[in-house]
């Protein structure tokens, strides 16, 4: 197995590539998944922005 001195993303953030700008990627796929999860749980698009 190869250590990683970069940080490597999960499939989510790229399949496996390092990423370029790691917290900003992080955050933003973060967001992605909340908002994912709040579509999943039928609320309105509306509600969801305004959080």
């Amino acid at each position: 197995m190869q250590g990683h001195d970069e940080p490597v993303a999960d499939p989510h953030l790229g399949g496996g590539t390092a990423l370029l700008r790691p917290e900003e990627q992080v955050f933003e796929a973060m967001l992605e998944g909340w908002r994912n999860q709040q579509l999943a749980r039928s609320l309105a698009v509306s509600m969801i922005e305004g959080r």
